[in-house]
């Protein structure tokens, strides 16, 4: 797959309106090896055995296919200077909306995370990008829930982009969901061992946990 680099957000110029048609698609999901590559397979249900609070690099990584429909052959510009004759349909993201709804029922708040990326007018299903379903403020309440309960947690998440064009429409994406089934997970002996990567997560789609020995005492 192709993968577009995430850019630094540009100035746009302001609009009011957003478009309920905005071309840009979110498709398919799918998992993630540690370094973010994409596998081929889509995922139809997540699971996750939550490493304990203070390991590293928790959280549940995916990648979405995001295609664009728009074709606007018409000069846009950043920070009000002209960016040449075409290239205004391209959508500049801007925030990251996620959603959550879960059995049982917590109170997990809606999250809305900076992010910046660019899709070009016209992209196909070869562009992608990478999000965290499980961002840490709903890590926080998935701690507090296992703090008292061995209660596995099905989360329901719900992601969609907001952004603009380079000619100034504000617009946002469709939703893509994504049913999580969590556990809380420790290790029999030794310690979770410490995931690598940019997108490494111990006990990422597992029922179990990598383990490790402990380190040696002084």
């Amino acid at each position: 797959m192709k993968r577009l680099a995430a850019l630094a957000l540009l100035a746009l110029s302001a609009s009011a309106c957003v478009e309920s048609d905005s071309g840009v698609r979110l498709l398919a999901v799918h998992p993630v090896d540690e370094e973010c590559v994409p596998d081929k397979l889509q995922v139809a249900r997540g699971i996750y055995a939550l490493p304990p609070a203070g390991s590293t690099l928790r959280g549940y990584m995916v990648a979405v296919d995001i295609a664009s429909a728009r074709t606007a052959n018409e000069p846009g510009t950043v920070g009000g200077s002209p960016v040449g004759g075409t290239g205004g349909g391209d959508f500049i993201a801007s925030e990251q909306e996620l959603n959550y709804s879960s059995v049982p029922a917590l109170d997990i708040p809606a999250q809305h995370l900076p992010f910046s990326y660019l899709l070009p007018e016209g992209a196909t299903t070869d562009s992608f990008i990478t999000a965290d379903l499980l961002p840490p403020a709903v890590l926080a309440v998935l701690d507090a829930h296992f703090a008292s309960s061995a209660e596995p947690v099905t989360v329901n998440a719900a992601l969609k982009l907001h952004g603009k064009t380079r000619t100034g429409s504000t617009v946002e994406t469709n939703e893509v969901n994504l049913a999580v089934v969590v556990t809380a997970a420790t290790c029999a002996t030794g310690i979770p061992a410490q995931a690598s990567g940019a997108c490494g997560v111990n006990g990422y789609n597992s029922t179990a946990l990598t383990c490790e020995a402990a380190p040696a005492g002084p």
